[in-house]
């Protein structure tokens, strides 16, 4: 599946357009407004916004939904952003028309519909926005809202990608190495996922370095791979730190070094990486690359296990030598440690 991006806040004040053209002697210029705002002068924003919003300057109402959504100079009320957007969104206001979209996907200032975001979106997106090509494309890559179509998804992806957004480079990767809605064609995708990579997504860097390593759709190079895959779990990709430290732990690529290797499966592990807290909890147990524990090992198996990683034979060991009460200590360990974590989502494996 692909990745869900981080939707971005309702809307940029610096993306806002104007489709409306006053006449200067009719109505007072919104530069000097734009530019209170710009400056958080939100008092004079929000009164020059509502002047002009209430001559039907979309412009102006698209900005005061933005400020009536995040509590600009205003009490946050949703209601009342929602307002605004629908009028700046009935007058083509691309932005408006995102945000309405948004809103509608989460039940947020109006009751929560599919349906009706994906109409927003789609107006949105058919005027070239962006990020609407990318949430137009998850809804019908989910089937929410809209008749699921992988065909339609790509389309939409492609069209976002095509506007060198990192997400929707990404998503469209995935989907040619799914053959999701276009043919099955992994040096496609390798392509999409560079483009992707070069714009610092770490889902796309650590994809890359897979597919370098294993040969799919490019060349096998272990150079590349290792330099993709540093470049993700420098940025805080758990499987590419996992991943690095299984190379460091085998020397393959690079020198082997069980401390290596402890380092990249501790990074990962306090991520909730599973395969790295297995790994880690063997590393203390032999005390390969780190001082040897039972206890530590105890609690980073007890975290694996929580993830579906446990190893039944070391539980049996440790049970074996570790005490009650030093197993309990573990215990606690493990769930102070796991309160801690920012789970990781899933990259290609």
């Amino acid at each position: 599946m692909p990745k869900t991006i981080q939707i971005l806040c309702l809307i940029a004040a610096s993306a806002v357009h104007s489709n409306v053209v006053w006449s200067q002697e009719d109505y007072p210029s919104i530069d000097p407004i734009i530019e209170a705002y710009d400056r958080g002068d939100y008092e004079k924003a929000i009164k020059g916004f509502k002047d002009l919003a209430s001559r039907g300057d979309g412009n102006a109402q698209t900005y005061l939904g933005l400020m009536y959504g995040e509590g600009r100079g205003v009490e946050r009320d949703f209601e009342t952003s929602y307002g605004y957007y629908k009028m700046a969104a009935e007058q083509d206001q691309i932005d408006a028309q995102y945000a309405m979209g948004r809103m509608a996907q989460y039940g947020v200032g109006t009751e929560q519909s599919y349906e009706t975001a994906a109409d927003w979106y789609e107006s949105a997106a058919r005027q070239g926005h962006g990020e609407a090509q990318i949430n137009l494309a998850l809804l019908y890559s989910d089937g929410l809202g809209v008749k699921r179509s992988d065909a339609d998804a790509a389309r939409w992806f492609r069209d976002a990608a095509l506007q060198d957004i990192a997400d929707a480079q990404y998503n469209l990767g995935i989907f040619y190495l799914e053959g999701r809605g276009v043919p099955k064609d992994e040096k496609a995708a390798g392509d999409w996922f560079r483009k992707a990579a070069d714009q610092d997504n770490t889902d796309a860097q650590y994809n890359l370095g897979v597919m370098y390593l294993n040969g799919i759709g490019l060349d096998v190079s272990m150079s590349n791979g290792i330099k993709w895959l540093t470049r993700a779990a420098n940025a805080g990709h758990a499987d590419a730190q996992g991943g690095l430290g299984l190379l460091a732990y085998k020397g393959e690529g690079v020198k082997q070094s069980s401390k290596t290797a402890a380092k990249w499966f501790e990074k990962a592990g306090r991520q909730g990486h599973g395969d790295s807290q297995l790994f880690l909890a063997l590393l203390y147990a032999k005390g390969e690359g780190v001082k040897g524990d039972l206890v530590e090992a105890y609690k980073w198996l007890v975290m694996a296990e929580a993830q579906g990683a446990g190893d039944e034979q070391l539980k049996r060991q440790l049970d074996a030598a570790l005490s009650e009460t030093q197993r309990a200590d573990a215990r606690a360990l493990a769930r102070k440690e796991t309160a801690s974590q920012t789970p990781q989502g899933p990259g290609l494996n």
